[in-house]
């Protein structure tokens, strides 16, 4: 019994693993991947190393902390820039001015964040598409590709917008002149428009993507919403 105690008190984050491992004793399943890690036979080998083995299996079932952290940078400026595009025109002056310089400060780190974030998945981010049934994986990538393209989509139309009007953008108060000449009024309204739109047809995509990752992890219990989500917050669940 002693033994038994100490072994287990050797598991790390043991208020919230100790289910996992009374479950099952000797394996760790990780649903929604199709796969059994087994990390050892009997209590004997319950300890550092056994620890060691499931972190390391969990983690590769994780996109890495740079796709992580880029993705929910993503998230929340796309929502402060919409939210900020929504309302500006409901203050007076002063505070409409500000709104405005943030939501185009905002722009250009959104910009920044979405060109890395292209070059981070073709590089070096973990891809796990592969774990995914297949229709799962196509609509995934179909999902994925089409906010990408939308994102970028909606940058350029900002920049339009801002530098065919002929303004210059700002960086915190720090003006960037239009590189080319102002567009005639009628081509600044399409491109308000579409810019308009294209922002409600991101979150409304982005909603649905939200609500998918949800589905997922609260109806289906497949654990997807964890592989998107810092090590440590929604682990593995066990098989019974």
């Amino acid at each position: 019994m002693t033994f038994v105690l100490i072994s287990l008190l050797t598991i790390r984050n043991f208020p919230r693993n100790i289910g996992y491992f009374l479950l099952l004793g000797d394996r760790v399943f990780r649903s929604g991947s199709r796969q059994e890690y087994v990390l050892g036979h009997g209590p004997s080998s319950w300890g550092p190393s056994m620890t060691e083995a499931f972190s390391n299996a969990t983690d590769k079932l994780r996109y890495d902390r740079g796709t992580v952290l880029l993705h929910w940078a993503t998230a929340v400026l796309v929502l402060i820039q919409f939210a900020l595009g929504e309302t500006w025109g409901w203050p007076g002056k002063p505070v409409h001015h500000l709104m405005v310089v943030t939501h185009l400060t905002g722009g250009m780190f959104l910009t920044a964040i979405i060109l890395f974030r292209i070059v981070w998945r073709i590089t070096w981010g973990r891809h796990l598409a592969s774990l995914l049934s297949p229709v799962d994986r196509f609509c995934a990538l179909a999902m994925e590709s089409t906010l990408y393209a939308l994102l970028l989509a909606e940058i350029g139309l900002g920049y339009a917008w801002r530098w065919g009007a002929g303004q210059a953008m700002s960086f915190f108060g720090l003006l960037i002149p239009s590189p080319f000449t102002p567009f005639s009024s009628g081509t600044i309204w399409w491109i308000e428009t579409l810019h308009f739109w294209n922002a409600w047809l991101i979150v409304g995509l982005a909603t649905g993507h939200a609500a998918a990752a949800l589905f997922h992890q609260c109806v289906l219990r497949d654990n997807v919403l964890a592989r998107m989500l810092p090590a440590g917050t929604l682990l593995p669940r066990a098989k019974p």
